[in-house]
């Protein structure tokens, strides 16, 4: 056991983080991961079919109800916020669109200098991962592929959009960037155990892929799987929590306590960062974006925007000034250009859209999802519903009504919060996932700790804004104390989860969950079911 410990504290587990935009991973011994685009790109072949998948979610086309849609929201909130007053009892002054766009119009790029060698030339390998995707030339026949969409494997009819091909991909990317940020050779991996990091709304029949994968293709000596929203509460050094992870595709909440995601209080909702990217490109299009031929489908493009969003967007309701913001474009074969953008109230407008949902028309429909009925696994001998058939058939012989209580039909469904088919804001949706609670003590102590996750909601006031919202949903009938979390221990959201999943790794505790190559190759599911640290159903 000791020597298990002192292997752990040297270095010797991989914590791996894999998300719809980057892959966070790192040594368990690490402060922080290295954190990556999630990407892959294959040279194509002369007769090949050419298939990208785009860094931003793409724009909707959209009819002329969505569009009124959408439009008739943009006012409004614009409207709203020119009405906010502000904590000193002012009014909000912001600066008109006319404004925004008469300034905007007089912009001209300029040309710059630049020290990067963009030399189409270059001699690139046949498979290129990670942050290097970014700087293959347009003209060059590469397949780009993101193995992630909105939180799950990017299975589609195109290219590289089969299960065998993602994961194929997701071993190529994982396997090339522990060897070239973390020094580990392939041939070692047997010496080293991996930490998955897998969704809180997860699919059974993907998880047995994943340690298929790092078992017995990438060679790992062990592994475990972790959920990320459990991994949060370690991360943050909560007994309980609600934890809300917004990343770049999707949000997920739920409600845990003592290591355990409560099933009944698990929601996901189909948006995230990219899609306020791409509503802050819309609304800037209104007021003249100044870089006119940027292109959403271009994954250097998609990270301009994402970048914008990043450093200029907030939720400060007291601001109404004008910023600007200077980038840079640059492109193989041409000089690099500076271009320069002044945005208003549309830097608070865009992260708006995660409460006034009718702004995400621009990214098309969204789906919810709640923890439903287990489809089961007809590869798994173990599995609840082959075993109920079983007792059935078997155990009650002339009797095809099971009456065992320990089969009940409704045993094998968990129900979810009723959010319905249509997607809600994300103060209402923590609201529902916090009511599904037990008890009303389980519920005040989780409006009382709720922590933001993930990259997407990372805008200066975007957590007391939140909790305004939450606040205001409760009323005033001796509501229980709300209290929103983001950065907890002086961390950064975005790496809660990984350094949570470190943290349970170190952990004595955690010495019984590990399952070896051998083990996985003999019992396969039944050992998951066993040793999985989260009821495996």
């Amino acid at each position: 056991m000791s020597e298990t410990l002192n292997d752990m504290m040297s270095g010797n587990v991989v914590i791996i983080h894999p998300g719809s935009l980057y892959l966070r991973i790192g040594k368990g011994s690490d402060a922080s991961p290295v954190k990556i685009i999630h990407a892959i790109a294959r040279r194509r072949k002369s007769e090949g079919v050419a298939h990208q998948d785009t860094l931003l979610i793409p724009q909707a086309k959209l009819g002329t109800v969505s569009w009124n849609t959408l439009d008739d929201a943009r006012l409004q909130v614009f409207q709203a916020l020119s009405k906010v007053i502000r904590r000193d009892g002012t009014k909000r002054e912001p600066p008109s669109s006319a404004r925004v766009l008469e300034l905007n119009s007089t912009i001209q790029p300029e040309k710059i200098e630049s020290d990067k060698n963009l030399d189409e030339a270059k001699d690139f390998d046949e498979v290129i991962v990670g942050d290097e995707v970014l700087t293959i030339p347009s003209a060059l026949p590469y397949n780009v592929h993101f193995p992630f969409k909105r939180g799950d494997l990017n299975l589609h009819s195109g290219v590289g959009g089969s299960l065998s091909s993602i994961l194929m991909d997701l071993q190529e990317i994982w396997s090339r960037s522990i060897e070239t940020h973390l020094g580990i050779q392939s041939v070692d991996l047997r010496h080293y155990k991996a930490v998955l990091v897998i969704p809180t709304l997860y699919r059974r029949n993907t998880i047995k892929h994943y340690l298929s994968l790092l078992l017995l293709n990438m060679g790992f000596g062990g592994c475990f799987v972790v959920q990320d929203h459990v991994a949060a509460t370690f991360g943050a050094g909560l007994a309980a929590a609600c934890v809300v992870d917004i990343g770049d595709q999707k949000t997920s909440i739920s409600c845990v306590e003592d290591g355990i995601s409560q099933p009944s209080s698990r929601i996901q909702l189909g948006y995230g960062g990219s899609d306020i990217s791409q509503l802050l490109f819309f609304l800037s299009k209104q007021t003249g974006f100044t870089y006119k031929s940027c292109n959403t489908a271009n994954v250097n493009d998609g990270l301009i925007l994402h970048q914008i969003k990043e450093e200029k967007c907030n939720l400060n309701l007291d601001e109404a000034s004008l910023v600007r913001h200077i980038f840079n474009v640059e492109k193989f074969g041409k000089s690099p250009l500076r271009y320069s953008l002044y945005l208003g109230d549309e830097a608070i407008v865009a992260p708006l859209g995660y409460f006034q949902t009718d702004l995400l028309e621009v990214t098309g429909k969204k789906s919810v999802n709640v923890m439903g009925k287990d489809p089961g696994d007809s590869e798994d001998p173990h599995d609840h519903l082959y075993l109920r058939e079983t007792s059935r058939k078997y155990t009650k012989t002339g009797d095809i009504q099971n009456d065992d209580p320990d089969f009940e039909d409704n045993d094998l469904e968990t129900v979810g919060p009723d959010i319905g088919s249509d997607i809600v804001p994300i103060d209402q949706a923590i609201f529902r996932s916090i009511d599904m609670c037990i008890n009303d003590d389980m519920k005040r102590k989780m409006f009382g700790s709720i922590l933001i996750v993930g990259g997407g909601f990372r805008f200066p006031g975007a957590a007391q804004y939140l909790q305004a919202r939450l606040a205001q949903l409760l009323g005033t009938n001796n509501p229980p104390a709300v209290e929103v979390m983001m950065d907890p221990k002086d961390g950064d959201s975005d790496l809660t989860v990984w350094r949570g999943a470190a943290v349970m790794a170190a952990m004595e505790s955690a010495q019984e969950l590990w399952i070896k190559p051998r083990e996985w190759a003999k019992h396969g599911q039944k050992i998951l079911r066993e040793r999985a640290p989260f009821p495996w159903a």
